[in-house]
């Protein structure tokens, strides 16, 4: 993941609503000078740190860590047809492999949407508030959820709380292709 990129989208945002340091600090839990070292590239933020300040800030995650972010129209409904759509180059910090983001210009998500291409190894487990939903739309992944291993294939979904360590790999050489969902909340 390019974290100047996320340092960048960070400020830019924060500017753009005329937020002082201290209030996206109050707003995010954060301490002012946290912020500020993640602004100045001296702090690489943490998937839960990134969720607090993307909540501060009224954006979703994607608008913070994709090249070129510009904030999401707020629009009733958003269609994007799939030609208009694009692999991201960048990593995401929970997903594994290349993705398409799903309807990226509305604001004011309560999810986000994912088209994936599962990789063939598994890089890193995540884990993090929400819930996500996988469906399968083409070929195989073994499935990884906490100790447990779980083949989903062509047609199949798991619905789960993404709390508890998770992570998938492509089990062929055929490519693999998947719809995400993931819902943030915090448990209180």
């Amino acid at each position: 993941m390019d974290e100047k990129i996320i340092s960048i989208n960070i400020k830019r945002f924060r500017k753009k609503k005329d937020m002082t340091l201290k209030t996206l600090a109050e707003k995010s839990g954060l301490t002012k000078g946290y912020i500020s070292k993640i602004e100045n590239f001296q702090k690489i933020p943490s998937y839960p740190t990134l969720l607090k300040i993307a909540q501060a800030l009224k954006t979703e995650i994607t608008s913070l860590i994709e090249k070129d972010s510009e904030e999401g129209k707020d629009l009733k409904y958003y269609i994007s047809k799939r030609n208009n759509r694009k692999l991201s180059d960048l990593p995401h910090p929970f997903l594994e492999g290349s993705y398409e983001i799903l309807a990226e210009e509305k604001s004011g998500k309560n999810m986000e949407s994912f088209i994936l291409y599962p990789d063939k190894k598994i890089k890193k487990m995540v884990s993090h508030f929400g819930e996500k939903l996988i469906y399968m739309i083409e070929g195989s992944v073994e499935f990884i959820y906490g100790d447990e291993t779980l083949l989903l294939e062509q047609g199949d979904h798991i619905y789960f709380d993404a709390q508890i360590p998770h992570g998938s790999k492509r089990v062929s050489d055929i490519s693999a292709k998947a719809m995400v969902v993931l819902y943030y909340y915090k448990r209180h």
